[in-house]
């Protein structure tokens, strides 16, 4: 929402009628199962509880969680949105074969993608990504050790 708001916000040029904001629409592609349901897409819209009368127009988020996705074996090689989304799911070259059979569009699409992940720039960027990420998780552990060790020092102290 934080990023949606941002976008919407810097819209509109100082001056402007407020009418004149474009709808804005933010799309997240997530790695992990975020809905209770078995939908790959979720789409929502601001609306008031009690009628489920929408609040605007001008704002939409939809969520593609990929682990929902099927197999790219049993995906429809028809279904333009199912092959977009199957190669950011993709983790093998076997896989991104498969999705070049979706046609021109597909074959252009894992070229440019190849191009850019050849780049040394790139690797280099994705290991500092992924060290981020473990510097993170470290992080996080040790403030949950530092705070556990709190807590037994306090429960300790009570029966002293």
């Amino acid at each position: 929402m934080f990023n949606w708001a941002k976008l919407f916000a810097s819209a509109l040029p100082s001056g402007e009628d407020y009418a004149k904001l474009p709808k804005t629409i933010c799309i997240s592609i997530l790695g992990f199962v975020q809905f209770d349901c078995t939908a790959v897409h979720s789409e929502f819209a601001p609306m008031e509880i009690t009628r489920h009368e929408i609040l605007s127009d001008k704002q939409r988020y939809h969520f593609f969680e990929l682990p929902k996705l099927p197999t790219i074996d049993t995906i429809d090689l028809t279904n333009e949105k199912d092959l977009w989304l199957a190669l950011f799911n993709a983790e093998t070259e076997e896989e991104l074969s498969q999705l070049t059979k979706g046609g021109e569009v597909m074959q252009q699409a894992i070229e440019a993608y190849k191009a850019i992940t050849a780049n040394a720039e790139f690797r280099h960027l994705e290991i500092l990504r992924a060290r981020i990420k473990h510097d993170e998780a470290q992080a996080f552990y040790n403030a949950i050790f530092i705070e556990n060790k709190k807590w037994q020092r306090k429960s300790i102290l009570k029966y002293i």
